[in-house]
């Protein structure tokens, strides 16, 4: 009898240690899934997007730096090429908003409310730099406050834009550190239960064997 009732309890010691190990592997599975989903979000979504943000404001700045250029030299010796760079850079801008729009479509209305602002802003500078051109300080001074109005609320727009996105990013990054912390813990407590169970297996085996 007392043989008996410790082979049923190796055989229930048996089968505890098997639903401990399908649990473990199968919380294992979800969080190495979880881990892999988040990272490769990281690499396809969430690093192109900051990327891209940093280059949206670098074009917006550009622009700028372009057409201030025109309004100092007023175009003398040819050095109106800045309407040329600036046309460039305002290129690159639209290119990036669609590329935004594809990637992260969460996002679209954020970045068609950019696309007119950025329109105004350009235009108003180009009109401001022709007129530096054609009638010197006199003519394009009349634009440059509302230029740099207009430059204002571009580069709100496009902090903003990129502050919100490294916050994201950096609160992503947090949640798959606490995914990783996480499934540490899992591992180690399923390795001490295996143990454990083990021993306990170990020592009702050998109490059947005597």
């Amino acid at each position: 009898m007392k043989n008996l009732a410790l082979r049923h309890t190796l055989i229930l010691w048996g089968v505890f240690l098997i639903l401990v190990l399908v649990t473990e592997m199968g919380l294992i599975s979800t969080y190495t899934n979880s881990i892999s989903a988040q990272s490769s979000t990281f690499a396809k979504v969430e690093t192109p997007i900051l990327d891209k943000a940093h280059e949206l404001k670098l074009a917006v700045t550009q622009v700028q730096q372009y057409l201030q250029d025109i309004s100092a030299t007023r175009g003398q010796d040819g050095l109106d090429s800045g309407f040329t760079e600036a046309d460039n850079s305002a290129r690159l801008f639209r290119s990036l908003l669609n590329e935004l729009r594809d990637l992260d479509r969460a996002n679209t209305q954020r970045y068609q409310a950019m696309e007119p602002i950025f329109e105004t802003y350009y235009a108003t500078g180009q009109r401001m730099a022709r007129l530096y051109v054609e009638q010197g300080p006199s003519g394009g001074n009349k634009l440059m406050e509302e230029f740099d109005a207009a430059a204002d609320k571009m580069l709100e727009q496009v902090d903003g834009f990129l502050a919100d996105t490294q916050q994201r990013i950096e609160h992503a990054s947090l949640e798959q550190m606490a995914s990783i912390k996480v499934l540490g813990i899992i591992v180690f407590v399923g390795f001490l239960i295996f143990v454990g169970v083990s021993l306990i297996l170990g020592w009702v085996f050998r109490s059947v064997l005597r």
